[in-house]
């Protein structure tokens, strides 16, 4: 074989080895991505999306957080039956984490003080605390909870917090829901976080004044108290926008006539003219409008008493605070300034920005299913790795195989005219040996690493190979997850028919997985060698 058509071979194999890779390295190029987002980075180079789900729509809100700004990216608002497309309405990347926050079942919010103790003991300690104020077993909830402060009070000293009492099986349904969706939900809290987040974050309260956050949604009111960018106090109210619609639904007889409205004009009237002057309108809705006024001033006037400090200030948000004339109303009924409305995706900018973790209310077993998808791309990393070591190790000995064959072509055609015939005849003997060696197949990596992927069971996580001819020829190491089962392992390969000789050369316990998990690293030879 001549130059030419030896590069003609070499170019031919590296179009091979681009073709067979190709696939490949793109798609571990993508979850590389993930895998370092995950592994490491700094919350402030997460790339997070705020959902906000409602009733009837779900706001989604992507930031660009700089270290002391954010801005908003981009967003979208659309009813709730377009949820499953929102992975392809934003472009969302593998790398993109999303950050959840909807109304829960059986969650509760409430402030607390107890003795100062060491941080493992408070979620006990919490669970005799609020017993007597949870509506539901506190004693198979979970607890979360963030310190507000630390105080004397009596010669003792007081931890000051706010705890987060909640079942996980509503958020364990809601999540897997959306994770059928493609969504890579990673953080979930509760909607009073998420808004406390969004005004510190603006600075819209100055620093050591404390304002009200009233959210008015469809179903329900979420009554919030901040102070140094810190919730510190939360209510719920079972007045919202659809109770306003519900009582302007029906028939209204007056000495000027009579008023008839289905619930869906009432509510095109409600959003078309919000607090009506038409006094008969009105009259339909004002016994709710004054519940919930009157709910916000006990709520404040609660606070007070409790804790001996008042608000002065109110922060609206939540699609009915949208209504028209119902700042002013409010404003009026209550006596407090109403310092101004949030936008819409205050809320899901806000999930967006979190990141307290204390305060993720994600199922657990969400976050160890992270753990192990994580494990895995790692495996999988290292067993492509391996695997193209291998393949391109195998097309270097067969473009190196080619040229010793032509080599030997120009020794033999000047045989009889080389004086030193036998330093000649033993660098033949070398290269015959070598091409002998790598065409005879006596080791054949793709069917040594068949025969391993057959032979390793789900328990036995494989992170490195050695193939070499000379003895041991197989070295291979891992984790086995069942240590009691490595003895099986070491069986199957001993019963195999291309191993023998398997040996063990160590193994001892891995922190990093069960309890009963173990390194280990097993030597063996392949049958048949010459």
């Amino acid at each position: 074989m001549d130059m030419q058509n030896l590069l003609k071979t070499i170019n031919a194999l590296k179009e091979k080895i681009k073709k067979i890779l190709g696939p490949y390295i793109e798609q571990l190029k993508k979850e590389a991505k993930v895998l370092l987002s995950a592994a490491g980075k700094k919350a402030s180079q997460r790339k997070v999306i705020g959902l906000d789900l409602g009733l009837k729509h779900f706001k989604a809100v992507r930031v660009k957080r700089s270290s002391k700004d954010f801005s908003i990216e981009d967003n979208t608002v659309k009813e709730i039956t377009h949820l499953r497309d929102l992975n392809k309405d934003m472009n969302i990347g593998p790398e993109e984490e999303i950050s959840l926050g909807f109304d829960i079942d059986n969650l509760a919010i409430r402030r607390a003080s107890i003795p100062f103790m060491p941080k493992e003991e408070i979620e006990e300690a919490l669970r005799w605390e609020l017993k007597e104020e949870i509506e539901f077993n506190i004693d198979t909830a979970r607890i979360k909870f963030s310190i507000l402060g630390e105080r004397e009070e009596n010669d003792s000293k007081k931890i000051d917090l706010i705890a987060i009492v909640y079942r996980e099986d509503n958020i364990e349904e809601k999540v897997n829901e959306l994770k059928s969706f493609g969504l890579n939900i990673q953080d979930v809290f509760p909607v009073e976080f998420a808004l406390t987040n969004y005004i510190t974050n603006l600075n819209i309260v100055p620093s050591g004044e404390k304002v009200a956050i009233v959210d008015i949604g469809s179903v329900k009111t979420k009554i919030s108290i901040i102070e140094n960018g810190k919730l510190c106090f939360a209510r719920d109210v079972s007045i919202g926008g659809d109770t306003i619609t519900e009582a302007m639904t029906g028939v209204l007889v007056s000495d000027k006539g009579k008023i008839n409205f289905s619930k869906e004009e009432a509510e095109k009237l409600k959003c078309e003219k919000g607090i009506p002057k038409d006094i008969r309108v009105l009259s339909m809705m004002r016994p709710v409008l004054e519940k919930l006024s009157n709910q916000i001033r006990r709520s404040l006037d609660y606070y007070e008493h409790r804790f001996n400090d008042s608000v002065e200030k109110i922060i609206l948000s939540g699609g009915t605070s949208k209504l028209k004339g119902i700042k002013d109303y409010l404003s009026k009924e209550i006596s407090v300034e109403i310092l101004e409305i949030l936008p819409e995706i205050s809320c899901a900018a806000g999930l967006a920005l979190i990141n307290q973790s204390e305060i993720n209310i994600i199922p657990e077993k969400f976050k160890y299913e992270k753990r192990v998808i994580l494990k895995k791309m790692l495996l999988r990393l290292v067993s492509f790795i391996v695997g193209s070591v291998l393949l391109v190790s195998y097309l270097f000995l067969t473009v190196k195989a080619i040229s010793l064959n032509n080599q030997i072509k120009i020794y033999k055609s000047y045989w009889e005219t080389i004086k030193d015939v036998t330093a000649v005849k033993d660098k033949m003997i070398v290269f015959t040996h070598a091409i002998n060696i790598i065409s005879s197949g006596s080791i054949n990596s793709g069917e040594i690493m068949k025969e391993l992927s057959n032979l390793t069971p789900s328990y036995v996580l494989l992170d490195n190979l050695v193939i070499k001819y000379k003895e041991p020829h197989i070295k291979l190491s891992g984790v086995i997850l069942r240590g009691k089962k490595l003895s099986k392992f070491m069986s199957n390969l001993e019963g195999s028919s291309l191993f023998e000789k398997v040996k063990l050369i160590y193994s001892k316990k891995n922190k990093d997985y069960s309890h009963n998990s173990l390194n280990f690293e097993i030597v063996c030879n392949v049958k048949n060698i010459r």
